[in-house]
């Protein structure tokens, strides 16, 4: 669980808890709903996920081993980030995404766009400027959250197999780059949150399915994890 009242925190007996709109995919979903207990004492968690979509909305996400998600699906998800975002009354939305985004996108028009080429860096960035334009409106800051290197596994009750690309380190820290690219683009809307070390440092915490139940999406001791390494980087962000 999180530090309690008498362990360090950046917060004041009297502080308000910060309120916080977790957007993105599934991976944003499973942290909203695995909040530890205490954590309403610092911030106040409000789910703004659409499972399924990472920031593209058209063409569709490929595995190479056949895998296919579509993403004409997700159209208009800017607007339904910063309508959770205003509707809670939100300070901080922090983006949770990366599941989906390892994968290529072969666009409508049959071109690829191969995650670490500069089309792709290009599109994705464009694609993360939609999302930072759309929140920041509402007047709440865009926090992007560290993409966790996964570790998925075949597990029961999970729609998706394993994919090869959300085990591929390379493929996450390279959209965490693109991710402080875009905050480099924005500093005065956006912030880069850094995510548990365990997730990449070769812990066996990372491969540990009471953390993650499928290597990628959190149970509660993953949650805990999350939310106790980004507590005192979103109030620092809120003070700033």
């Amino acid at each position: 669980v999180l530090p309690g009242p008498s362990e360090s925190t950046t917060s004041t007996p009297d502080a308000r808890p910060l309120r916080v709109t977790v957007v993105g995919d599934s991976m944003a979903h499973a942290l909203a709903i695995n909040q530890p207990k205490g954590l309403a004492t610092n911030l106040t968690i409000s789910d703004g996920s659409i499972d399924g979509c990472d920031v593209f909305d058209s063409g569709r996400g490929v595995s190479s081993e056949g895998f296919k998600i579509d993403f004409a699906r997700c159209a208009g998800w800017q607007d339904r980030w910063a309508a959770a975002t205003r509707n809670n009354h939100a300070e901080v939305a922090l983006v949770v995404i990366g599941a989906w985004d390892v994968l290529d996108v072969v666009q409508s028009d049959g071109s690829r766009l191969a995650v670490g080429t500069p089309a792709h860096d290009e599109a994705y960035l464009a694609q993360l400027q939609k999302g930072i334009d759309a929140v920041a409106a509402t007047g709440a800051k865009v926090a992007f959250l560290q993409v966790a290197c996964m570790r998925p596994v075949n597990a029961k009750g999970a729609a998706t197999p394993p994919l090869p690309e959300r085990a591929d380190d390379n493929r996450a820290n390279h959209l965490s780059a693109l991710f402080r690219q875009a905050v480099a683009r924005n500093p005065a809307t956006t912030a880069y949150i850094t995510g548990p070390a365990e997730w990449c440092n070769g812990s066996k915490i990372a491969s540990d399915t009471g953390y993650r139940w499928d290597g990628v999406h959190v149970y509660k001791p993953g949650a805990n994890l999350i939310y106790t390494t980004v507590l005192g980087q979103l109030q620092q962000l809120h003070l700033s």
